[in-house]
C-alpha cells in the first residue's frame, strides 16, 4: 500500500499525536540534514511541494541521516547502515563517519 507524501491537516495531526514522545528534546542525536534547492521537491499524484517553501535544510527521507542515543541504546536505520554494527554510542558513530566522510 503506497503511503502518500501530501498529507491532509488532520492526518498530521493523528501522525503527530501518535509519534509525538518518539524523540525527545532532551535525546542527544547526531542528524545530517541536507541543504535544499530551488529543485528540492517531493511530487505525489498531480501535487508538488517545494522543500524550500517549508525550510532552509532538512532530512532526505526522515528515516536515514539521524542517529539517536536512547536510553535503550543507540536508535538508527540499522538496515541503511551495516558498517555501523559494532558502534556503541554516539562518539563511536563521529569516529565511524568522520573516517568514511574523509
Amino acid at each position: 500500500m503506497a503511503i502518500p507524501l501530501l498529507r491532509t491537516d488532520k492526518e498530521i495531526a493523528e501522525i503527530y499525536q501518535r509519534h509525538k514522545n518518539t524523540v525527545y528534546r532532551v535525546m542527544k542525536g547526531i542528524f545530517m540534514p541536507i541543504k535544499y534547492a530551488e529543485d528540492s521537491i517531493i511530487q505525489s499524484n498531480d501535487a508538488t511541494l517545494y522543500l524550500l517553501d517549508l525550510a532552509e535544510y532538512g532530512m532526505l527521507d526522515g528515516v536515514r541521516w539521524m542517529f539517536l542515543e536512547t536510553k535503550y541504546g543507540l536508535v538508527y536505520s540499522k538496515d541503511s547502515y551495516p558498517s555501523l554494527a559494532g558502534a556503541g554510542n554516539l562518539e563511536d558513530i563521529k569516529e565511524i563517519l568522520r573516517e568514511k566522510l574523509k
